[in-house]
């Protein structure tokens, strides 16, 4: 039938949305985010063929905004349709909010954080973590092995050998690999080393209070990629463990220039003490008085290991504070 006839009075009906409009519509609500202060710290950049795009924050926020300019950080991915570029910082946004955002959306790429001088990077494939490193106080995967044993320097020698053959031939291998290549160590190992070394960046990571987070999906990352990867899930678990545990260690070691010292004989005391080799080379260099940060140097040992071991060490009176008693009367 006609149409009736529009007066004054008459009210306006909207037009269906077509299919780019529920197709931007869902794109834009995917991320749920818990306030309107996280959403406005993440922008969203659709490619430039879909105009009526609305970016999320604004949309969070009731309120349409105009078009981010290009340039920078900011960059449409014009290649992949369907991958989306995000930038935020963790004042506005956690880690594990974006991680879980990575994951829900199966994202593949790699997150760059930077605070200061201090960068880091998780890499992602399908939601899932298979790498991370940082360039803070972190201990290559070959000096982890032959500390524990598993490879002797001779063989962490040739394979850097071939690696650095390989890489003047553009067809380089991780280290890892060329480890388990040669025959040097069983790939399970090297999974389990790879795991922890993930843990303890990731560790590193989430302590920060401020910084810059950046995800590119157009990084893939394929050359660390070794068929290991880590669920967000078990890695905020952990890393919030971790966390709970370093504060308690704090109480007693404040401060990486924190000195510690062997403690005095105990006398007529007797007892029997089973140390751990990592728990031994830390009381050995202790006999002269070492602080924190120069045992973390001397070891290689992350500042969460090594504090984790003397926290132990302090608490069963095997080692000392030095300066302790003077700082107690002072107070």
């Amino acid at each position: 039938r006609a149409p009736a006839a529009r007066g004054p009075g008459a009210r306006h009906r909207r037009a269906p949305l077509g299919p780019a409009r529920r197709l931007d519509r869902a794109t834009c609500c995917v991320a749920r985010f818990p306030s309107a202060r996280r959403a406005r710290s993440l922008c969203y950049h659709r490619p430039a063929a879909r105009t009526r795009a609305v970016c999320c924050r604004a949309h969070a926020v009731g309120r349409t905004s105009p078009a981010r300019p290009r340039g920078g950080p900011h960059r449409s991915q014009e290649a992949k349709g369907s991958t989306v570029a995000l930038e935020g910082n963790l004042r506005d946004f956690s880690l594990a909010d974006m991680f879980r955002l990575l994951e829900s959306g199966r994202k593949t790429g790699t997150l760059h954080m930077e605070q200061g001088d201090t960068q880091g990077r998780v890499c992602f494939k399908k939601g899932r973590i298979f790498f991370a490193s940082s360039n803070y106080n972190r201990e290559s995967l070959g000096k982890r092995l032959v500390k524990a044993g598993v490879i002797s320097e001779k063989q962490l020698r040739q394979a850097l050998g071939l690696q650095k053959i390989q890489k003047k031939e553009k067809a380089g291998r991780r280290l890892g690999q060329i480890l388990v290549d040669e025959g040097y160590l069983d790939s399970k190992v090297l999974e389990s080393f790879i795991a922890d070394q993930i843990n303890d960046t990731l560790f590193d990571l989430f302590r920060w209070e401020d910084g810059a987070l950046r995800f590119e999906p157009d990084e893939t990352a394929d050359e660390e990629d070794i068929g290991l990867s880590v669920s967000v899930e078990n890695v905020i678990m952990e890393s919030s463990r971790r966390l709970e545990t370093w504060e308690k260690i704090r109480q007693k070691i404040p401060s990486l220039d924190t000195e510690f010292i062997m403690a005095a004989a105990p006398g007529d005391k007797s007892m029997e003490i089973h140390l751990k080799p990592k728990e031994w080379l830390l009381l050995c260099y202790l006999h002269g008085g070492r602080t924190v940060r120069e045992l973390i140097e001397l070891t290689g040992h992350n500042d969460f290991e090594t504090a984790k071991i003397l926290f132990g060490m302090y608490s069963a009176g095997l080692i000392e504070k030095v300066g302790a008693v003077e700082d107690d009367e002072s107070a």
